[in-house]
Parts: C-alpha cells; structure tokens; sequence
C-alpha cells in the first residue's frame, strides 16, 4: 500500500499516538539542530541542496565548513529515517517546528479527511478536508471516521 494514501480509522490513529510522539519530537529535535547548522553554512556561501544532504562534500570546502557539512548529512539522514518511520504509521508529518501530524482518513464514510493532531494534544481532537489545511480545523466529536470508504456514512448520537 502507498503509504501517502493509507487511511485509518480515528480509533486507529489515536491507537498510534504513543509510537508517533518519541518519532516526532526527535524529528522535531534535529530539525531544530539542523537550522543554526545550515545557516552557517549559507553564512559560508554554501548551497545546502539535495546534492549536499546525500552526502556530496564541496571540493573548496575548508575544514571547519567540512565538519559543519559532515554534521548537517549526519542529521539530515537520521531525520529522513524518523520521517520514513512516521510515514510508516500512515501519518504525515506537515510542520517540524510545531510537530503537526496528520492521518487520512474517511468522514461517515465518504469524504476523505485529514485527522489532524499537533504534538502536546493528548488525542485526536480535529480534522480537516484534504485542501483546508490546519485553518480548517473542525472537532471531530460526534462524527465517524474509518479506514474505508462506504456507501452509506452514519453519525453517532
């Protein structure tokens, strides 16, 4: 299944939360290490693009540019593996600084929804439509939210 577009029921999602928080406050750590970093080397008039992240070093780079670009890789690939590791759970993470997470997921069965949760929330307690983003938050209680789609959606009391 593509992990972009696996949808869980809310139950599920909030199942999910204890794995999801050390996942994402350490993704929120390196970003946070990663900043000062790179603009030290932006300060240095080295372009950190793609090509640097993967591992390529500049051939002008000087010693202490070197180490700065050697610790900025480092980061860069354990926050890649703590993004893939969040995919994996079917979230999406939207906002590093502010660890805004969100599930897909299926609204009375028929439209399908973000279920959006931010970190220090204790549970699901929003969602929003695919293009409303985090503006368009809407609680979710006494709505019904599942995995799969069906013909009929239905509303708990």
């Amino acid at each position: 299944m593509d992990v972009a577009h696996q949808t869980v029921s809310l139950d599920e999602a909030n199942a999910r939360l204890p794995l999801l928080r050390p996942l994402v406050a350490s993704a929120m750590k390196i970003h946070a290490q990663l900043r000062p970093l790179v603009a030290r080397l932006e300060q240095l008039d080295i372009d950190v693009d793609r090509r640097l992240l993967n591992g390529k070093m500049p051939d002008d780079a000087d010693r202490s540019a070197r180490f700065a670009i050697g610790r900025v890789q480092g980061l860069y690939a354990a926050l890649r593996d703590l993004l893939a590791e969040i995919e994996d759970l079917g979230a999406e993470l939207k906002d590093l600084e502010t660890g805004l997470v969100d599930f897909r997921s299926y609204l009375d069965g028929r439209e399908e929804v973000y279920l959006c949760w931010r970190m220090g929330e204790p549970t699901i307690g929003h969602y929003h439509g695919l293009a409303a983003g985090y503006a368009g938050r809407r609680p979710v209680t006494g709505l019904e939210f599942s995995a799969e789609p069906s013909s009929a959606g239905r509303r708990h009391a």
